[in-house]
């Protein structure tokens, strides 16, 4: 059967290339799957629509090459693109500045050369001894047999990295000679070929290396090489590397290959890219896997279709979540595209533009790796470059995008319109920099104001991930939240739920937790502990928190948006995990208080789905993993709660607010209630002020910046604190010192290991913590506040403007 579906596609795919284009990339392929959940595409359809989307070549017929990313007709294209275009010439640079590092090495390379810097001072390689492996391509040049004894596998995929860019120049630039490293390229072409062949002699000759050593053939970075070079290698040298790789290649994708259609969510699915690229190399060829052609095109599919919403957000958080558009466009020129899927289309028109910053340079995230980033003041958190690149590619004149891309490029802060800090090489599976060249294209150039008015939506709302985005404006200093309530399950997620940011006056005030495991703890969110407890975190199963909460209500205007999240649930409730085949239970279940967890998706929908997946408890839920196997998640009581329940409201107009208000209540007795605010590590309290009086009720904390970065403050004002007396300071500020939630040990190798946290504290049965967060600049004249005798309304007067 597999043999038959191999010839089949091999002869459908030479017949459509006589098509040689279409909008938005072939979509043949799918139509050798049915619509089961099992080793099929699911029932739920797509509505594909190809509308501007751009033209994709087919894939050149089997044993032309390049054929991964492009084919031979589309070189003279590439080549006008990188000599061009702002982008071309910025991602051509970079790839230079690292062949030239490894031709000479990191004693004669001067990072104060025009060759290792941008037009603005920036240096291309940040770290270039960490990235010099001249003595390694050297070795492999004199075909030293010794050249990886004792050779991390991280050093092999950086030398295999720099191969992939010294095959790009010698594609490119054939012909030239580089002034630097002073060797032509016919010269450099060769020595890249004596190393691909020596490197695949030596993975021929060691039988140890199978489909499980994939790293010790340089991953991605040497099939590349192959596609990239194959025309500057003998045929003995060709049949070699081939061999070598079809020796490595994995013989199925490591996930989603079989699990049920719907069940297929993880993130897995879009970074195990690399899989796919090394099979495309030799695609067709001797040692071509078609199985894995067919189940990892399977994979994505799923993942896409269901992994992705409609909103264009994600199952899982950015920041480990991506769709890889760059390899999308590669699947597309051979039948399996999905750059027409509308989910491809909403992530890049819609969500990705709804979680920018409201003045550009960076965007914010969730879950692990994700947060605001490390700039104290403006964040700067940039997604996967295969999703930027590849989406501007994808949709070259779609202005939503246009303004994504610039976001994602522009580093206005160093004066550079294309600084490519975050398409960057790496040393592990996958190339960002190749692609990022091939599909170079410049954002529309034009003010920026005028774009962002032009393009922005002022409130967003994910109703299946339970992520709101609200902002008073498109102007760069207008204010900005994000509001996550968190109503799927996910992979990595943090103890967030009612989490919110805050960002205004072209800056961050409240950010988004950056990083891994250690930072899972709710106390590291901008959220409410009670008795210094959030969400459970799970170590059995990974250090998660996959409770979810719920949006329950969602009231966009232009005047006043609101958004309010119930995670009554989410506190009072731990989960465990362990995937088991049908006929068999959870292991703790009845231990310990373990239950099943009966809930279903819908029982934490804003907008529940009519899709029958949705209405399976999740105990009984199948596995994103494990094949035939299901998720048997049980609970048991953690922290139970009477009420869990906050509003934010942003209040428009000239000058705008937000209001936080908690409906958080444990039991009849008093306890600790702390209101956390992640603030960003630049702030600190410059002032406060008490007023205890009933219908003037306040108590002030401002933030300032440092005087160097400017004159910005935010005024905390709590205008509600059950138990507060005037006592003590109505908020403090401490800093939270990040450590391994694990071990108990100092995480200080995290760039915002210096956390600081506001918080305000309550010893009350019910704290009702209704906090006003007002961006301002110094001196300007504060708002006032008059709450009615019953205190139940709150007017507020800010010049000429009323609010109650």
């Amino acid at each position: 059967m597999k043999q038959f579906f191999f010839f089949s596609l091999l002869f459908t795919s030479l017949v459509l290339y006589s098509q040689s284009q279409k909008d938005g990339g072939f979509i043949y392929g799918w139509d050798n799957y049915d619509n089961s959940d099992i080793n099929g595409l699911g029932s739920k359809t797509v509505a594909w629509d190809s509308t501007n989307v751009v033209r994709i070549n087919h894939a050149p017929a089997v044993g032309v090459h390049p054929r991964i990313f492009f084919g031979p007709e589309e070189i003279p294209d590439i080549i006008n693109r990188l000599t061009t275009s702002l982008s071309g010439q910025s991602v051509s640079k970079l790839i230079n500045a690292h062949t030239i590092l490894t031709h000479v090495g990191y004693s004669n390379y001067n990072q104060n050369a025009a060759y290792s810097q941008d037009g603005f001072g920036n240096r291309l390689i940040d770290n270039s001894g960490a990235w010099d492996r001249s003595v390694h391509y050297a070795n492999l040049v004199a075909q030293d047999p010794n050249v990886w004894d004792g050779v991390p596998v991280k050093e092999k995929h950086q030398t295999a990295c720099m191969m992939a860019f010294e095959a790009f120049e010698c594609l490119f630039k054939a012909g030239q000679t580089d002034p630097i490293i002073g060797l032509s390229m016919s010269t450099r072409s060769t020595m890249l070929a004596t190393a691909m062949e020596h490197w695949a002699n030596l993975v021929i000759a060691d039988p140890s290396i199978d489909h499980s050593d994939y790293n010790h053939f340089g991953g991605t970075q040497m099939a590349l090489c192959y596609d990239l070079h194959y025309n500057s290698l003998t045929v003995a040298q060709q049949d070699l590397v081939r061999q070598a790789l079809a020796q490595v290649v994995a013989p199925e994708p490591l996930h989603g290959a079989h699990v049920e259609a719907f069940a297929n969510a993880s993130n897995w699915s879009g970074l195990n890219s690399f899989e796919i690229i090394t099979n495309l190399a030799i695609e067709g060829e001797p040692g071509y896997n078609p199985a894995l052609t067919d189940r990892w095109m399977r994979s994505m599919h799923t993942f896409i279709n269901y992994g992705w919403y409609a909103s264009g957000a994600s199952l899982e958080g950015l920041g480990k979540n991506y769709q890889f558009v760059t390899t999308l466009i590669a699947m597309s020129k051979r039948g399996y595209g999905l750059l027409s899927h509308p989910h491809v289309r909403a992530f890049g028109k819609h969500y990705l533009p709804a979680i920018c910053q409201p003045f550009g340079e960076g965007f914010t995230s969730y879950d692990v790796w994700g947060g605001s980033g490390q700039d104290a003041v403006t964040g700067g958190y940039k997604f996967s470059a295969a999703d930027a690149v590849g989406l501007k590619y994808a949709f070259p004149n779609d202005p939503d995008i246009d303004f994504m891309w610039r976001n994602y490029i522009e580093d206005t802060e160093k004066g550079n319109p294309y600084y490519y800090a975050q398409v960057k090489a790496d040393d592990s599976y996958y190339n960002y920099v190749i692609p990022a060249a091939i599909f170079a294209q410049d954002y529309t150039p034009g003010n920026w104001q005028d774009q962002a008015n032009a393009v922005q939506e002022e409130d967003f709302l994910a109703p299946q991930r339970g992520l709101a985005v609200l902002r008073s404006g498109t102007d760069r200093n207008d204010l900005a939240v994000q509001f996550h309530a968190r109503q799927d399950l996910g992979g990595h997620t943090h103890g967030d739920r009612n989490d919110f940011t805050l960002s205004a006056l072209g800056r961050i005030w409240v950010r988004k937790s950056y990083g891994g495991s250690p930072f899972q703890p709710t106390y590291f969110h901008s959220c409410v502990l009670v008795n210094d407890l959030g969400v459970a975190v799970n170590t059995n199963e990974g250090d998660k928190c996959r409770q979810p909460a719920k949006i329950v209500n969602w009231s966009p205007s232009p005047e006043m948006s609101v958004v309010s999240g119930d995670a009554t649930y989410a506190y009072s409730w731990e989960w465990d995990w362990s995937a088991q085949p049908a006929g068999a239970d959870h292991p703790q279940l009845g231990n310990n208080a373990w239950e099943p967890v009966t809930e279903t998706w819908n029982d934490f929908q804003y907008q529940p789905s009519s899709e029958p997946y949705y209405n399976i408890p999740f105990y009984d839920f199948p596995s994103w993993h494990y094949d035939g196997n299901y998720e048997r998640l049980v609970k048991r009581p953690y922290n139970p709660m009477e009420k869990v329940i906050r509003s934010v409201a942003m209040v428009k107009g000239a000058k705008p607010f937000v209001l936080i208000v908690d409906d958080v209540k444990k039991d009849g007795n008093v306890h600790n209630y702390k209101w956390l605010a992640q603030i960003a590590r630049d702030l600190e309290i410059e002032s406060t002020d008490v007023n205890l009086v009933n219908s003037d009720y306040r108590c002030d904390v401002i933030l300032k910046e440092p005087a160097a970065t400017g004159n910005r403050r935010l005024l905390v004002r709590i205008l509600n604190n059950n138990g507060y007396n005037g006592s003590t300071p109505p908020a403090i500020q401490d800093t939270l010192e990040y450590f391994d939630y694990f071990s108990g040990n100092p995480y200080n190798d995290n760039p915002n290991y210096d956390r600081p946290r506001l918080i305000v504290e309550s010893n009350s049965v019910q704290p009702d913590f209704k906090i006003m967060l007002y961006p301002h600049y110094d001196g300007d004249v504060l708002p006032t506040t008059t709450w009615t005798n019953t205190c139940d309304t709150l007017l507020v007067m800010d010049g000429s403007d009323e609010y109650g």
